[in-house]
């Protein structure tokens, strides 16, 4: 027997100890191989219980899933893994939709390196100065840019910027758009101080 007395009979019938704290008639268990009086430990109300339990946990977990692809969904996702990543480095600073949408409409729905044109839903932001390099995750840094500058092949990753768009568009082109990015991060930064 196990460390407490699961069985016990009275007036000729038989109980069993359910897990859940009570005592119940043989009859109330479904069958369990694989335990040593083979029968299950919960009675067979708590058992529907237990199992409606489980499928909540499941549904629970489809329905998070499928709110994860929705806007907002991907959003708050987007926002946890910037708190994540810059907590570590200690350097977060709130980032929301409404800054993301400020910074988009100033750089006209384009990627600030190379100019494309990018809807707002598939439109990434990079630190300008690199979070390696001490940049925060704040309006006046964040800027719009497509995926293949973000992180494609010969992306901008952890380079300091004018090291990367001189190196890729070349020094005269690089310092034109550097000098295009500072300027509208400056009218920025005087949007945010108003």
């Amino acid at each position: 027997m196990h460390a407490t007395k699961e069985h016990k009979i009275e007036g000729g019938i038989e109980y069993k100890w359910c897990q859940k704290g009570h005592w119940e008639i043989i009859s109330e268990f479904n069958i369990c191989s694989s335990r040593w009086d083979g029968l299950r430990c919960y009675c067979k109300f708590h058992s529907r219980l237990e199992s409606r339990k489980h499928y909540q946990m499941c549904n629970i977990k489809e329905t998070a899933a499928a709110w994860r692809k929705t806007e907002n969904g991907k959003m708050s996702l987007r926002n946890t893994w910037r708190k994540q990543a810059s907590k570590k480095k200690s350097i977060y600073v709130s980032w929301t939709r409404d800054d993301e949408e400020k910074v988009y409409k100033l750089f006209d729905g384009r990627c600030a390196y190379c100019s494309k044109e990018v809807s707002f839903d598939k439109i990434e932001f990079d630190h300008f100065i690199p979070k390696s390099k001490g940049g925060t995750t704040d309006s006046t840094n964040m800027i719009p840019c497509c995926t293949k500058c973000n992180h494609g092949i010969d992306g901008k990753f952890t380079y300091e910027a004018l090291e990367w768009l001189t190196e890729k568009f070349g020094v005269r082109r690089g310092n034109m758009i550097y000098q295009d990015v500072l300027s509208k991060l400056k009218q920025l930064k005087s949007m945010v101080e108003l």
